[in-house]
């Protein structure tokens, strides 16, 4: 009895025939490549037949084309408990990561939900499991938890402190990820993480808004609506000028004609184009069964005759993927169904790419002709061939509607080829077209025959056998000298091929032009078990490739099983320390290809030299900063003694690196604290700053400076819009806040007494932000207060001051900055927390900053749910009172005359802006009456600009006034005897000051 045979017993549940085999010599996989036992455990069998299989031989740590081991699909099947508890007896790990990096914990939180969720995260935590793992794309499982489950899960891990701050690839945000969410408690999600502070109007790196988000996968307009009450910007467009109606319109959900209503009442413009001229009704025919959706749309004034830059109408975009009473409609509104695009595209050629055999045929019977081509040379008939759906069906169609069957492509491709191409093709398509004479041995312009094709593209066994049988050259060779068995390691075929092409005598040691050879590959792609075969029948392991790599190299570049094959090929003789002709070692491709931390620890404990360097004196840890590795990895490597200073030829420190190869701000925060040179030039000049500035990192940027970075070396040119908006937002704003805050003077224009008459001066503004400027709660809470000891208050005022929720964070990093900084910091440096001077005058500076209890008790005291304590404002709260203070009429006490018109300003902005631009100011005088008369003679027009610069409150408004300013600027020359580098100076000295004492004695 075959393995094929074992596939037939579990299928239909004739369990009783499995004790007829004694064991299983092998384990093959079945046409789509599942292991036997994922194919066992997706069939839900018992626990005792998975025993069984498993004492037969059945091996449950093999993996499936996705690098997923037994314990995933367990996971992804809801399998129960004692199943997992099986396998991990078994030995299958369950720190493994699938191709994405996706572990355990992301497939429990994206499979299971609620309860169940939570209690199986809760095992395998308890079986070791790292719970702040994260994918390739930096996922972690917070992440997860917003995309695909419930807002339960979402506090528990938030209660198990995974980190909100990941920088994802993209920048996606988790509250974009949580407006992707089809839960029922998806609005919940969505209200919860805006109440905890995070950004409703936050952008990707393609410009995607969190609204844009919510409009294309969201299956709740209530979610979109929410979204728009706080603020989200609903005109928002993507880097490609999407609106978010045209993200709607990309909806699949049922709910998204309620969307596109909600957005079109918001007064949308309906004909709204991308960059390529695509309107939102180009992007609802793009998707099936959206005919209601059309008609809305055109209801509405939705231009029918558009085309796209390519001049693609509706009606092709239709023919992609819509339904047949959609085509039919659009038909019966006078569309023209022989319209061309500028590539010579029909509707019918759409159609063939993509759609179903009804739609095809009925465009055929319309008179759409079938023997056109594309510019490329692409007939229908190679279309069908690509077909997902029913390709033979359709191509067979066509050929009897006279399709030449002999039509080759650009590149040579015959339709056989291109049926060998598509996963979806069947034994009997292969049949028709080798029974109708195409040749099974024409090869393409890259030399690739359909033997070749079928392997390249994992096409079955089956056709590969019967490829064969029919006469497809077995010895053919790519134009890069690539054989078969080449192909068929590289494209992770099964075991099955692999065994019958050397069986049926494909040479084993052939080598590419590259000087690879098949074992290589398959140490890159394969399994253990394929490549001890491979090795069994004679395979040399020895051949190194053009590069000087050996076969340790190619292990290195296995992501799901490096460490076995290390092991085996280690335990073999093979040196550990070899280099390729680069000087790089296998410890330093382990980093380059971004292997595990067990990886990289089973190498240095199996004696790799940590210390080596590259031709080029790369370190193993400036590679794994170039190549994004993880923040565990990197430590690892600090500690294990790896220079953090070590440069490279052209002088780049891991800094450097890791600020061009954007790693994550904790990876930067973290060199930075093990002593990294944050300053230190390259061979190019670039320091780790400048470096950021050119790729526009804003987090980067604003972590290096508040380290001490030094940017004088900037040139002129680099002081771009971006980086000034970045630099007084870091520098201006919170020099602002701090004054505001801690100021003893004429500020603090309220005072609070204790029930033993302390008295406490604090800001009114202060107290009206924090209570969402009413009155009545704010009197209130002066009413309590009065009520309550000193320490009572003090400590009430300190939560409210600091804008953190996180209370021993705050404690711990005023004990850190009162024991690293003997002389009190500036006040740049210091983002959310006051400084250390004000320590006997400034409340957050008190003491019991972590009595969370007694907080929540006093705010229960006045009737706030403890929640209220807990979500309010979030680590921005100082900056949105800053932001609030200048929205404020009732604040804005200075006036300036100018040209007989008045300028209301705040005295704060004046008086903290003023030495930041001071030629300005020390222009004007001030009289009794609170009123500013300006002498300088500006204009109305440069006196508004120069208040909205000094403001800077928006900052994602296109303003382009720097050289404004920095003319303004020069007219004050004069008087201060300045130059153009001091104009500039104003704006970028450190400590905002152009006086020095040697200045002031002159």
């Amino acid at each position: 009895m075959n393995n094929l045979d074992i596939y037939q017993i579990i299928e239909k549940n004739h369990f009783d025939l499995l004790n007829k085999i004694d064991s299983f010599s092998e384990n093959v996989f079945e046409k789509d490549r599942k292991p036997i036992l994922h194919f066992a455990i997706k069939k839900q069998i018992p626990k005792e037949i998975i025993k069984e299989l498993i004492r037969k031989g059945v091996d449950p740590n093999l993996l499936d084309k996705r690098g997923r081991n037994s314990i995933h699909i367990s996971i992804k099947n809801n399998c129960e408990l004692e199943i997992i508890e099986l396998l991990i007896e078994k030995g299958v790990s369950i720190h493994l990561k699938d191709q994405k990096g996706k572990s355990i914990i992301h497939f429990v939180i994206k499979y299971l939900k609620g309860e169940n969720s939570i209690k199986m995260i809760e095992f395998f935590i308890s079986k070791g499991f790292d719970i702040y793992s994260q994918t390739k794309f930096r996922f972690s499982p917070l992440h997860y938890a917003c995309k695909y489950n419930s807002l339960e899960v979402i506090k528990y891990l938030q209660y198990k402190k995974i980190d909100t701050n990941f920088e994802v690839i993209g920048n996606e945000t988790i509250l974009h990820l949580a407006c992707q969410n089809r839960n029922e408690d998806a609005l919940e999600i969505v209200k919860y993480l805006v109440s905890k502070g995070f950004d409703a109007n936050a952008k990707t790196n393609f410009g995607i808004s969190v609204l844009h988000s919510a409009c294309k996968k969201s299956n709740s307009v209530e979610v979109i609506k929410y979204l728009t009450e706080k603020g989200a910007y609903i005109h928002a467009k993507t880097l490609s000028y999407k609106t978010v109606l045209h993200h709607a319109c990309q909806n699949k959900n049922e709910q998204s004609i309620d969307i596109v209503k909600y957005l079109i009442s918001k007064g949308f413009d309906i004909n709204a184009k991308t960059d390529t001229n695509e309107t939102p009704l180009h992007y609802a025919c793009n998707k099936n069964n959206s005919i209601q959706l059309i008609k809305y749309l055109i209801s509405k004034g939705a231009d029918i005759n558009a085309k796209t830059h390519e001049h693609e109408t509706i009606l092709h975009f239709a023919c992609q993927k819509n339904s047949i009473e959609t085509i039919k409609y659009l038909v019966s509104k006078g569309f023209d169904l022989h319209d061309k695009t500028t590539e010579n595209w029909t509707t019918l050629h759409y159609a063939c790419c993509s759609n179903t055999f009804d739609v095809i045929k009925y465009l055929v019977r319309k008179g759409v002709r079938v023997n056109i081509k594309t510019n490329n040379n692409q007939s229908l008939l190679h279309l069908a061939c690509q077909n997902r759906k029913s390709p033979f069906q359709i191509a067979k169609y066509l050929i009897e509607e006279g399709v030449d069957i002999h039509d080759k492509t650009n590149f040579d491709q015959t339709i056989l080829h291109l049926a060998c191409e598509n996963r979806n093709s069947s034994l009997d398509f292969i049949r028709y077209l080798i029974k109708n004479r195409v040749d099974i041995n024409e090869e393409t312009i890259l030399g690739e025959n359909t033997l070749y094709t079928a392997c390249k593209n994992n096409l079955s066994f089956e056709i590969i056998e019967y490829l064969i049988e029919k006469g497809a050259d077995i010895n053919s060779k790519s134009v890069y000298g690539e054989t078969l068995l080449h192909i068929a390691c590289k494209s992770k075929q099964s075991f099955r091929v692999i065994k019958y092409l050397v069986e049926k005598g494909v040479n084993m040691n052939a080598q590419t032009i590259r000087k690879e050879t098949a074992l290589q590959f398959a140490c890159q792609y394969s399994s253990l078990e394929v490549i001890k075969y491979m090795i069994e029948k004679g395979a040399d392991g020895q051949v190194q490739n053009k590069r000087g790599q050996t076969i340790l190299h190619f292990v290195c570049r296995n992501v799901n099983n490096s460490i076995e094959i290390m092991e085996f090929f280690i335990k073999k003789g093979f040196g550990i320390n070899q280099k390729d002709i680069d000087d790089r070692s296998i410890l330093h491709s382990s980093c380059l290809n971004r292997n595990s931390i067990e990886v990289i620890k089973y190498l240095i404990e199996k004696g790799a030299d940590i210390n080596a360097k590259t031709q080029f004196d790369q370190t193993v840890l400036h590679l794994a900063c170039q190549y994004r590795n993880s923040i565990e990895v990197i430590k690892y490597l600090v500690e294990k003694g790896v220079d953090i200073n070590a440069k490279t030829q052209v002088n780049q420190t891991v800094l450097h690196l890791a600020c061009k190869y954007k790693n994550s701000s904790e990876i930067l925060q973290y060199l930075i604290s093990k002593g990294v040179d944050i300053n230190a030039k390259d061979a190019f000049e670039n320091t780790p700053l400048s470096i950021l500035v050119e790729k526009k990192n804003q987090k980067g940027i604003m972590l290096l400076l508040m380290n001490d970075a030094d940017m004088y070396d900037l040139e002129k040119e680099e002081i771009t819009q971006t980086f000034c908006d970045l630099f007084l937002k870091i520098y201006s704003l919170n020099e602002d806040v701090y004054q505001l805050f801690t100021s003893e003077d004429n500020f603090s224009d309220y005072q609070i007494k204790s029930s033993d008459y302390f008295q406490f001066n604090v800001h009114k503004f202060f107290l009206l932000t924090r209570f969402d400027n009413n009155e009545a709660l704010l009197q209130k809470f002066i009413s309590t207060c009065q009520e309550k000891s000193k320490e009572d208050v003090q400590l009430v005022l300190n939560f409210l001051y600091s804008g953190f929720h996180d209370f021993e964070q705050i404690k711990q990093a005023l004990i850190k900055q009162s024991e690293s900084s003997p002389q009190p910091p500036r006040s740049k440096k210091s983002i959310f927390i006051p400084h250390a001077k004000n320590e006997t005058k400034n409340p957050i500076l008190r003491e019991n900053l972590a009595n969370k209890e007694a907080i929540e008790e006093f705010f229960q005291g006045m009737g706030f749910d403890s929640n209220w304590v807990k979500s309010k404002k979030g680590r921005k709260g100082i900056l949105q009172d800053f932001h609030q203070l200048f929205q404020q009429e009732s604040t804005k006490d200075f006036t300036i005359i100018v040209e007989e018109k008045e300028i209301k300003v705040h005295k704060l902005v004046l008086i903290t802006r003023s030495e930041l631009f001071k030629g300005m100011f020390l222009l004007s005088v001030q009289d009794s009456s609170n009123k500013v008369h300006d002498y300088s003679r500006k204009s109305l027009e440069t006196i508004n600009q120069l208040i909205y610069f000094l403001y800077h409150d928006e900052f994602d408004k296109e303003i382009h006034l720097t050289n404004q300013i920095i003319e303004e600027l020069e007219d004050v020359k004069d008087y201060y005897q300045l130059n153009q580098n001091s104009i500039i100076d104003l704006i970028l000295e450190d400590e905002f000051y152009i006086f020095n004492e040697e200045n002031n004695k002159n």
